[in-house]
């Protein structure tokens, strides 16, 4: 993580992330968040953590169990963070990173959150919007996409769970990216006008919700 003067582009700072045995260099491949004096990030290592705007140390992190925080957004003073392979929401105090709540999303989060007063609207590469009370973290609806409706059984079980012989269906990597794709993944962040909710989707659509 680099931090450089906005005025001359000079380097004031750089953090190096811990790194893990499955990712020893602990990649940061999210947009970071600054709020009261420390700026958030993600890495691959599992951890987010939490620096000093100005000295560039960290202050707290927080472990993953097996995935990392690639989207972390601040709103009124709470922390939000998306996890990818992890599949929770959590909403935590930026200060300590003590959690609020945290909910299992089913799914990957790449998409920055959209909010209202008492809502968070946040999307999964599933092809699921889904509405978040910003307080408690309970899910108060979901929305699936038609390539998500279309296509979901070729690749999960009912209950959204991968099937058995998923790794006889996808070989690698990029096949993962294009099921997200025909799933009508979500990697966007959902756009609010009025009353009215938007989302673009990987599988070439557009999709107007009234909220």
């Amino acid at each position: 993580v680099y931090a450089l003067s906005a005025l001359s582009g000079e380097l004031i700072w750089k953090f190096k992330t811990v790194g893990h045995r499955y990712f020893p260099k602990g990649e940061v491949q999210g947009s970071p968040a600054a709020f009261n004096g420390l700026v958030f990030v993600g890495a691959r290592d599992y951890n987010v953590y939490a620096l000093d705007q100005e000295k560039g140390f960290a202050h707290w992190n927080k472990a993953f169990t097996r995935g990392w925080g690639l989207v972390n957004q601040i709103q009124d003073s709470v922390l939000y963070t998306g996890g990818a392979d992890e599949r929770v929401l959590v909403a935590a105090d930026p200060a300590t990173g003590r959690e609020f709540w945290n909910r299992k999303m089913e799914f990957l989060i790449f998409g920055r959150f959209a909010f209202t007063d008492s809502m968070l609207f946040a999307g999964t590469t599933m092809g699921k919007l889904h509405g978040i009370d910003r307080k408690t973290g309970e899910k108060r609806w979901s929305y699936t996409t038609d390539g998500y409706l279309q296509n979901r059984l070729k690749y999960f079980k009912q209950d959204d769970a991968y099937r058995d012989d998923i790794y006889a269906i996808i070989r690698s990597n990029e096949q993962f990216l294009e099921v997200e794709f025909e799933l009508g993944g979500i990697f966007s962040t959902p756009a609010i006008t009025k009353d009215y909710l938007i989302v673009t989707t990987g599988e070439g659509a557009v999709y107007c919700l009234k909220r």
